[in-house]
Order: C-alpha cells, then structure tokens, then sequence
C-alpha cells in the first residue's frame, strides 16, 4: 500500500490564531496551519503508522515555533508562553510518526536552494502519495515544489494528492476564519498541458488515458456517475484513444469513414466545463490537430492519417495506410467494390504493369485460371490502367512498396535500408502523394457512402418505453432501431448459445456494412456474454443501460410497486 506523506514548512513568526475551513470543515482556533491541514486530511481519508509527516526546519524557525516558548514580547523582552508546534502535534495523537528535516538552510542562494530540493527528496520513497502544505515559506517554495513534484513523480513513481494554502491574511475579521486554498488544479494544469503536449508531439496518448481515468474517476464515485462533463469527458479521452488506436494498428475502414473522430469531434463540442477551466483551450488545440481529417467519411483520410503517423514516428504504419489508401481511391474511381480483396490484388497488379509499361502480349495469369477467367481480369485490367487516379500515383505506389516490403520483413534483406533513409523515404513518398492531390477539394469521386450512427436496442425493452431521459440519452450513439431480443429456450445447452449468438452477430454486421452500430445489448446472461464477446472482436462497441431501484411502500413495512429509473449508459469494457 502506498505511503501517505505530509511535506510542511515552518516559518518562524508568531503567528495569530484563527479557525481555518474548507468545504464543510472548520478547524478549532489553532496557531498553525498545520494542525489544521493535518485534521482536515485525517478526515478525508485514512491515515495508518505506514504514514508519515515531514516538518522542514531552518534553525529560526525550530527556536522559534517548533519548541514552546520561543517568541519575546517587543516591547518587554519577556517570553511569551506558547505551545511550540512539536508539542501541538503530540496532543493531536495522530496515528503516524512526525518527521523533522532540521537545520535547512534559509535557501538564499542557488546552492542552498538544491541543497533543501536534494534533502527532501532523499526522504521520498518510491510510490509515495504526497500531501504539500505551502503555506510558509520562502517565495521560491511553490517553485521548488513544482520541480519537485515532476521530478519524484519521473524517478520515484510518487503522485500527488494534494496542495493547500492556508489564507490567514484574507482571513474574515468577525469570524476569524480563513480559507484553506486548495492549489492541486494548478499541478493538474500542468500535467494536462504536458500530456497534451506530449500528444500533439508524439502521437503518445497514454499519459492523457491515465491522467482522465486519475481525474475522473473520484469525480465519479463522488457523483455516482451522474456528472455528465466527467462522463463527457471520458468519453472524449476513450474516443481520441481509439481514433488514435485506429491509425496505431492501420484501421483503414475506420480511418475512411471516420467512425471514431466523427464522435470524438461530437464530444468535444458538448464539453461545456471541464473541472479545470483552463483545460478547455487544450482540448481545442486537440481538436485543431484533426481539423484536416474529413468527419463525415472520405478516402482522402488515409493519405491524412499515413502523413500524422509519418510526422509521429510511425513510419511501418504510416507507408501501410498510404498505399491501402491510394488503392482504395482507385478501387472507388473505377467503380470496384473497395473491399474485394481480389480487385485490390488486382490494382496492385495493374499498378506494377503500368509502371514497367509492360504490354498486353506479356501479361501472365495463374495456370487455373480458366479462359473465360483470363478475359474477365484482362477487361478489368485495362479500364484501371486509363483510370486517372492510377497513372496519377502509380508511380508513388510502386516507390513505397519497397519501404513496406523492407519494413515487413525487418530489414532481413541482402540490401536492407537504413533507418534513416527509411524515414526520410517514406516522408518523401508521402509528400509526393499529397503534391499530387494538388489541393484539389474533395469531391465526390472520392466520398465514401454516408454511414447513419445507430442505436441497436437488443433488449426486452422496446424503445417506445423509454422515458425522456434515456431517450435524451442515446442521441449521441444515434437513431435507436429495435431489434426484439431472442426467446432463449432454458432447457438447451451451450452450443445452442453459441450457434444462436453467431446468428445475431451476423444481423448485426450486415447492419454495420452501411451504418455505424452501437449495441445496447442486456438479457438472458449466457447468450449476452456470447455474443458480446463477438461483437467486441469485430470493433462494435456495446453498452448496457443502468438504473436506480426505486421502492414505493403501500404501508410501513410492506413492500408496494418497485420502479427502475434509467440514469445513464455505460459501456463494456
């Protein structure tokens, strides 16, 4: 379990009592912020003996506040009887031990400066969670902290769990209550913008993923899942991570019609707030980045894509997408189904023959093709070699498969290309292609189909009984179509699940040739798993609808009409 530590400094004025509160704690009259902060946590979570504090001392501050007595009167000289804070915290009886880094430096200096940084960091454990306190101290201190922060989360795996200020000065004079501030949205920013800036950099999403689900998650159980920007807001990461997954792992049918930005991009525009503000202006900058992908679908998409994993250091997908894209864009000018695998082979073939400029009488075909076989292809094969989109980026598609094939087979080749020329070929190659496209709009030789978002209601429940609220609900997954959940006869066994769980998946992919399908699937527990595990194989995304029990008593003690209220959807993971 991870260690829970307090980081505090200690000045050494004599400081004026006050009650300290945040939320809904109100602290007794206390000296220091620190008995304060100590109890406001302690309530917040549990603190056990595996927990620790940590007071930084210089050696006017340990003489002046930790000991007791350490302050004179101005005028007389004589001591003035005060607890010192040691002596404070020992009556607090809290259930961990307190720690002093004594004879600090007062950090006038750079070198004294590191030599505090260096001390506390050396009392750092891997995988502590930290609680800061800064509300004395140097002016420097919010600085080191900062440096801190980052540099015992990069080689101690530490997270922070809080940063306060205690606000004595705009403390209200007739209640003598000052503010606990809480600065954690501050060292929140700060990772945000790096992870985004890590992102828009690299194409790397992890850190996004794990600071949303770091985030969001105590917003969650706080809400019970009802804050509807956290849930927005998990949303948009888990789209951005799988619009980002679709060019990792060279998803062309999805890059084409934009299955995963078109919701992503939807996403962005209903998150209104964020819980931290300056977060939005990130996730515009985000958004930004995909601007040049067409939302609603295009082929023109995977030479975008092959260009964002080029410029991410993705070069294997990047050469991959480019030339599936150019074969796509021709398979559609022609008029081919673009997800004939035969036809694809086909424009592969027709691109190779175009480029040698090979003439008909030395075409070759495999030996079983038939007569009839042969004239069908050679057909074929001359309307693609007048088509315009193939004498346009033949010869693009035919430099790039010697980087592919060089990739695909590792460089296991008597005259394997070096890394260097490998990304700065593929570079080149792809800014060929787009040289060639010349800016021209897209038009609709290159559109793909328009795809409906769906809502595929497979459930006991038709739709028209839905209340307003999950009808409200579903509208961003789309148009809801009903799809009567299947009587499952009790007494049959598990091959009868899977053969009927094969045939709805079938339904459901025939559906998705023309639409983007989400599957509000709940029933009978067997067949849902079956064909949950289907569908979550073939990318389509499922959810399940949750609710509130709701219990009316008709008389006290007797149970009456029992209501589920639908709060919201969730997917499956």
């Amino acid at each position: 379990m991870a260690r829970k530590v307090f980081i505090s400094v200690l000045g050494f004025t004599n400081y004026g009592q006050c009650c300290y509160v945040k939320d809904d704690y109100k602290s007794p009259s206390v000296r220091f912020i620190q008995e304060a902060t100590l109890d406001f946590l302690c309530q917040q979570s549990e603190w056990t003996a595996n927990d620790t504090a940590y007071i930084l001392l210089t050696n006017g501050a340990e003489k002046a506040n930790w000991h007791d007595d350490g302050h004179r009167d101005r005028d007389t000289g004589e001591i003035i009887k005060c607890e010192g804070l040691c002596s404070r915290l020992q009556k607090m009886k809290l259930p961990f031990a307190i720690n002093t880094i004594k004879n600090l430096p007062d950090g006038n200096t750079e070198e004294e400066i590191w030599e505090i940084f260096e001390r506390v960091f050396s009392e750092l454990q891997d995988g502590d969670e930290l609680y800061f306190d800064l509300t004395h101290g140097f002016r420097y201190l919010p600085m080191l902290v900062m440096v801190l922060i980052n540099y015992s989360k990069f080689l101690k795996n530490t997270s922070v769990k809080s940063i306060t200020y205690g606000n004595y000065e705009s403390r209200n004079r007739e209640t003598n209550e000052a503010p606990i501030i809480d600065l954690l949205p501050l060292s929140a920013l700060q990772d945000w913008t790096y992870a985004a800036g890590q992102f828009l950099d690299s194409g790397n999403i992890q850190r996004l993923i794990k600071l949303n689900k770091d985030a969001i998650k105590p917003i969650m159980i706080l809400s019970a899942g009802k804050d509807e920007n956290a849930v927005k807001l998990t949303g948009y990461t888990n789209y951005l991570n799988s619009f980002v997954g679709d060019m990792q792992t060279c998803r062309g049918l999805n890059i084409i019609q934009s299955t995963n930005l078109k919701k992503l991009m939807t996403l962005t525009n209903e998150i209104q707030s964020t819980f931290i503000k300056p977060l939005n202006p990130i996730f515009d900058k985000i958004r930004n980045k995909f601007q040049v992908f067409d939302v609603e679908g295009n082929i023109l998409n995977t030479f975008v894509a092959a260009q964002w994993c080029a410029d991410n250091g993705l070069y294997q997908q990047a050469i991959t997408i480019l030339q599936e894209g150019i074969q796509t864009l021709i398979c559609s000018d022609c008029g081919y189904d673009i997800l004939d695998k035969d036809i694809r082979m086909l424009v592969s073939g027709t691109i190779v023959l175009y480029t040698k400029n090979t003439p008909e009488k030395d075409w070759t075909f495999p030996p079983q093709y038939t007569l009839e076989r042969i004239e069908e292809v050679k057909k074929c094969m001359r309307e693609m070699l007048k088509n315009k989109e193939l004498q346009r980026f033949a010869k693009i598609y035919a430099s790039s498969t010697e980087f592919r094939n060089d990739l695909n087979h590792s460089g296991m080749r008597s005259t394997p290309k070096d890394a260097n020329n490998i990304q700065k070929g593929i570079q080149k190659v792809i800014s060929q292609a787009i040289l060639i496209l010349n800016g021209e709009a897209i038009n609709g030789v290159y559109e793909f189909p328009p795809k409906c978002s769906i809502l595929l209601n497979l459930t006991n429940h038709p739709s028209t009984l839905w209340s307003d609220k999950q009808r409200e609900a579903a509208r961003i997954y789309g148009e809801i179509m009903d799809m009567p959940f299947p009587m499952i006869d009790e007494t049959d066994d598990e091959t009868y699940i899977s053969a009927l769980a094969d045939e709805y998946l079938q339904k459901i992919l025939d559906l998705a040739k023309e639409n983007n399908v989400t599957v509000h699937l709940m029933g009978e527990l067997t067949f849902t798993f079956a064909l949950l595990k289907r569908l979550q194989e073939h990318g389509i995304t499922c959810v399940a609808s949750t609710s509130k029990r709701i219990v009316k008593e008709e008389s006290a003690g007797r149970k009456g009409e029992v209501i589920f209220q639908f709060e919201r959807f969730r997917r499956y993971e």
